[in-house]
């Protein structure tokens, strides 16, 4: 009966229906490190267009509100709040479902044994295993995001510093450091 009863619901679930599954952690914390290379390229850039700026002076202004600052507001903003941050959620997403699913699963164990069945072998093994994925993807994914804020830091001094503090083009420099990536948790 209760084969029946299982093989009729499943005849009435709709066939569309889809489930939510993140994308596996080496996914993300390959797109983070892709992020990391172009945020490094972009600061490379940046670099460039500074020392080109402080080698003309008469153009300083000029190349560091129209180039450096460009690169540092634009480029690398931009590619930072969209970009990398999407990036962090789906990893934290990706980290919560993945937590769920072992909460899910200890608990499944723990009905198991209260129903008077053995655990399987291996059972808090595998819980172990789990925790230990999710903080080393942790661990991982935050040093990624320490990185990806450094090079921010770096960019906006690097800009800020270009600026003279008396003359036409004072402070023109992209001024405070947008906020830090959050770390994942």
């Amino acid at each position: 009966m209760a084969v029946l009863g299982l093989i009729s619901a499943t005849g009435c679930t709709p066939a569309h229906h889809k489930l939510f599954d993140p994308a596996n952690f080496k996914t993300v914390q390959h797109a983070l490190r892709t992020d990391q290379r172009k945020l490094a390229g972009d600061l490379q850039l940046e670099k460039t267009l500074a020392l080109s700026a402080s080698r003309h002076p008469q153009q300083l202004c000029y190349n560091l509100r129209n180039n450096v600052n460009f690169v540092v507001l634009k480029t690398i903003r931009g590619f930072v709040l969209g970009v990398v941050t999407a990036d962090r959620d789906d990893m934290q997403g990706n980290l919560d479902h993945m937590r769920q699913d072992k909460s899910s699963y200890e608990q499944d164990i723990r009905d198991f044994v209260n129903d008077g069945v053995a655990a399987p072998a291996g059972a808090k093994r595998a819980a172990a295993a789990i925790t230990k994925e999710i903080s080393i993807a942790m661990h991982n994914t935050n040093r990624m995001i320490s990185r990806i804020n450094h090079g921010v830091q770096k960019a906006y001094a690097l800009a800020n510093g270009l600026a003279p503090s008396a003359g036409p083009c004072k402070n023109a420099g992209p001024g405070t450091a947008m906020p830090s990536v959050d770390p994942v948790t």
